[in-house]
């Protein structure tokens, strides 16, 4: 569909970023005051982006155990491709999965990071990043804490917002359009803390 969530988020997250007060920010209807971190997309937007997140993971729920489960020898090449030293899910199955580009494009990116078990491996790849494993993401049943796993970096996301969104220089805000450049005027904190909210909920 030509609705893309990460450009209404990044929309979204720019909008209430620039709310500086309290009353700024409760006079725009999608953003909410959260304190010491200021004006942050309500809670609305982000679960509507948790959705779709969501609906597309469902998707691939049996590709990924298909692949998952086979040896590298004999990856179902239909749905799934060898990466690193795993049979992890190719990139049409993933497309195929999300109604959404920039929401596939972060999975695939989510997927090719998890495959590295080293920080060589893992640091090669400039989208991703060797990190120590929170409390809160071991308490989620993602590892245990204290680990360290390759990830997706919140640098990604600048990626693939400049990748799908056009920035609108005039209002700031964002519309889902390709265009180069776009990640220079961003704010990665802003669209890291706004998008890494999301991805986080599914872990």
């Amino acid at each position: 569909g030509s609705r893309l969530p990460h450009c209404e988020m990044m929309d979204h997250s720019v909008r209430c970023a620039m709310k500086l007060t309290q009353a700024t920010c409760d006079a725009e209807s999608d953003c909410s005051w959260s304190g010491g971190d200021g004006c942050l997309p309500s809670t609305d937007f982000e679960t509507e982006l948790v959705g779709e997140l969501t609906a597309g993971t469902m998707n691939l729920l049996g590709p990924m155990f298909a692949c998952g489960f086979s040896p590298v020898m004999s990856c179902p090449t239909d749905t799934c491709v060898v990466y690193g030293d795993t049979c992890s899910i190719n990139d049409a199955t993933i497309d195929a999965a999300f109604e959404d580009a920039s929401l596939g494009e972060i999975m695939k990116m989510t997927l090719k990071c998890s495959a590295h078990a080293s920080q060589t491996s893992c640091v090669a790849n400039s989208e991703c990043v060797w990190t120590e494993v929170s409390e809160e993401d071991a308490e989620a049943g993602f590892a245990m804490a204290g680990d360290m796993v390759c990830e997706l970096g919140d640098d990604a996301y600048l990626v693939v917002v400049a990748k799908y969104c056009e920035i609108d220089t005039a209002t700031g805000g964002y519309s889902p359009v390709a265009s180069a450049g776009v990640a220079d005027a961003v704010d990665s904190a802003v669209l890291g803390a706004a998008l890494a909210a999301g991805l986080a909920a599914l872990a």
